[in-house]
């Protein structure tokens, strides 16, 4: 499981309200998606983007893996299809 979040490029800080617990990246994304039909962010998609934290064990909650690493940029979400890349 992969704990994601929103990154605020212009508070250069990750959005605590935007952290979600999903089982893969393409869900993650289709996750924020959805999210973002009601969002403040979607006025300014350009200053957001969607980051992974870490990987965590769906059976113990332990991290396993806590390299962050950059998903998308939020305007991809409106300019092209989710897919697993």
């Amino acid at each position: 499981m992969i704990i994601t979040a929103v990154y605020d490029k212009k508070l250069e800080s990750f959005l605590p309200q935007s952290v979600s617990a999903s089982e893969n990246v393409l869900v993650a994304v289709r996750n924020y998606k959805a999210m973002l039909r009601n969002s403040f962010m979607v006025e300014n998609v350009d200053d957001f983007s969607i980051h992974s934290l870490c990987t965590v064990s769906s059976e113990t909650g332990d991290v396993l893996d806590s390299t962050q690493s950059f998903i998308c940029e939020l305007s991809d979400l409106f300019n092209k299809p989710v897919s697993e890349e």
